[in-house]
């Protein structure tokens, strides 16, 4: 276990932690918006090469129009699709829009009601003519706030599918033939877990693998979570969900996502609720990923009650089109330019696995002599974190429900748990003494190294959360004052992947460098 112990405190001593907003890694600067004089709501632009070309919705019609890149007007609006693209002839309700090798390719769909619902998908070439056309599905509500992607080849439309916790998502050739058979994407995975996610998300396609993020509901007040899904090329999950933003209930859609041509970062466009708003409209938000997806910085970047955000990158210019809603809906294109420093935006790569294959953590057992401390060093005025004074404890425990289940799964022997349990219920404790007025302020790190990569405890929701494979993504689980634990309950744990699993209970003193650390450690293996 001292391997163990000692490798990851070295990981921990080598993580930097950046709050959003802690710098102005990237500026947004504002340089020009026109108003869609014939739309009203889904202002959606996509990128020609030469012109932006917006469609938008109003008067239960479908539009395009040309803009060049200082948003002056190149081509007036033209009407490409309405209601009689329907069998039920009903009113157009939402649409994405792509361009890829010349044409473009506009999903979209009539509201329904019941078993109603229809989507359908048109081609347009660069003069906005309409060169094809397919239905989707029909009398299969919901079809709004769909995503569409593309992957140079095929096109991908993904339909929300309650169901099945997730998404449907349709392949079409270019000449609009459908490819096999719909995927389902979300609910639960074997190996992965829960992929559930709701509508109102947005997919990007990068180097075989494709990039959802989506919230984890629409419904007013509950929007807590943008969860980040990754699939390969046939649409099958390649790891588990990540939480890569949070903010308790003022989430939105999230509609806009670009990549920097570069690789070296991604920006996210979505809505967060204007205070005292039933609906989820307000402030347009865009928050700033590295190429590993870690989070740079968030910034509202647009004021007022505005919803659906989508956006391209030209350059070093971001183009959004999103509504207002005021006095009724008008829809809106605005132009920024981005200033940033280069050197914090350069290409990173993943987490380097070492020579055990355990992403910088090597096997090990639990430590038979308790904790193990790092360095001596203490934060300014504040008491010391005394290895000698703190004793901490992780025990395992089988849900009662299991047939046969033991009371404890706890080694006293150093060489690990052997189990094939499908889950375990870890309990922590610790106990200290001696300090005489003032109790040490610590960072409370409750973490788990799967097979796969990290989970760690998320307090706010109670529930493990998958951080992936580079441990500079973990962070704190709550920066807390000591409090004697005794055997209190976590979450349970799930093992869905056979393997290795290291349950880590730690604290460190903050504002130390994580100088001070004091791991405990426990190694659940073999499980099948």
């Amino acid at each position: 276990m001292k391997t163990s112990i000692k490798t990851l405190s070295l990981i921990l001593l080598a993580i930097i932690f950046i709050s959003p907003g802690d710098a102005d890694s990237m500026e947004f600067s504002r340089q020009k918006t026109v108003k869609l004089d014939t739309c009203s709501i889904w202002s959606v632009p996509v990128f020609d090469g030469n012109n932006l070309v917006v469609s938008c919705e109003g008067n239960g019609r479908l539009y395009a129009m040309k803009y060049d890149q200082d948003l002056n007007l190149v081509k007036s609006a033209k009407t490409v699709g309405s209601s009689s693209d329907f069998e039920s002839a009903d009113y157009i309700s939402d649409h994405k829009h792509v361009f890829q090798n010349g044409y473009h390719y506009i999903v979209f769909s009539c509201r329904g009601s019941g078993s109603g619902g229809e989507l359908v998908l048109i081609k347009l070439d660069t003069n906005l003519k309409r060169v094809g056309k397919v239905n989707v599905v029909t009398n299969s509500s919901p079809t709004n706030d769909m995503f569409l992607v593309g992957d140079g080849s095929r096109i991908y439309v993904g339909k929300y599918s309650p169901e099945t916790g997730g998404h449907k998502v349709f392949i079409f050739s270019e000449g609009l033939e459908q490819v096999g058979e719909e995927v389902a994407i979300g609910g639960f995975d074997q190996r992965y877990g829960d992929l559930g996610h709701s509508n109102g998300a947005v997919a990007l396609y990068d180097s075989g693998t494709f990039y959802l993020v989506a919230p984890n509901t629409l419904s007013p007040g509950d929007g807590n979570y943008f969860y980040l899904l990754k699939f390969d090329t046939d649409w099958q999950p390649i790891s588990r969900r990540e939480t890569i933003y949070e903010d308790q209930g003022d989430l939105g859609i999230v509609s806009g996502l670009v990549e920097d041509p570069g690789g070296r970062f991604y920006i996210l466009n979505f809505v967060t609720r204007a205070s005292g708003n039933r609906e989820v409209v307000g402030p347009i938000n865009a928050a700033v990923y590295d190429s590993n997806w870690n989070l740079i910085s968030s910034d509202e970047i647009l004021d007022g009650d505005l919803q659906r955000p989508h956006s391209v990158l030209v350059d070093d210019h971001l183009y959004i089109g999103y509504d207002r809603e005021k006095n009724g809906y008008s829809a809106y294109l605005t132009k920024f330019r981005l200033s940033y420093d280069e050197s914090e935006f350069s290409t990173s790569s993943q987490g380097q696995d070492n020579e055990n294959g355990a992403t910088g953590v090597s096997q090990g057992q639990q430590h038979e002599n308790g904790p193990t401390q790092g360095g001596n060093d203490a934060g300014i005025g504040q008491p010391t974190l005394d290895p000698s004074k703190i004793t901490l404890r992780i025990t395992l425990e089988t849900p009662p429900q299991s047939e046969g289940s033991q009371s404890s799964l706890n080694d006293q022997h150093g060489q690990g748990i052997e189990t094939d349990r499908g889950s375990v219920i870890p309990k922590i404790s610790l106990a200290f003494s001696g300090y005489d007025t003032a109790t040490p302020l610590a960072d409370w790190w409750f973490v788990v190294l799967a097979p796969d990569g990290f989970l760690q405890l998320n307090v706010s929701n109670w529930n493990w959360e998958f951080i992936g494979d580079d441990p500079t993504k973990l962070a704190p689980s709550v920066q807390y004052v000591l409090v004697p634990l005794e055997e209190v309950q976590l979450p349970e744990f799930k093992f869905i992947m056979s393997g290795n699993y290291y349950f880590f209970f730690g604290l460190d003193a903050p504002d130390s460098a994580l100088n001070q650390e004091i791991i405990y450690s426990l190694m659940v293996k073999n499980v099948e």
